[in-house]
């Protein structure tokens, strides 16, 4: 993830807190979001950089794309992390 490529912010959300991932394209804005969340979860700084991760998944909305994608890096992030919990 890069933050130099994009920027995300925070809303309000009944459920819990919203996210919004900005970039100059999908995959930016994607990387965005996912900076937002994991700087609510563990801190941004925390994570490391070098690390990759491979998620395959199918959805034909972009919003359900965003939340699946989410979910199955949140469900790697211990990997990313260099303090496991």
């Amino acid at each position: 993830m890069r933050p130099d490529k994009g920027t995300y912010s925070y809303f309000d959300h009944d459920a819990d807190i919203g996210i919004i991932g900005r970039g100059e394209t999908l995959v930016q804005a994607f990387e965005s979001a996912a900076q937002a969340r994991f700087s609510i979860m563990s801190g941004i700084a925390r994570l490391r950089s070098e690390i990759t991760a491979q998620v395959d998944f199918e959805e034909a909305a972009v919003e359900l794309a965003l939340v699946t994608w989410l979910n199955l890096l949140q469900c790697q992030l211990p990997t990313f992390l260099n303090n496991h919990f």
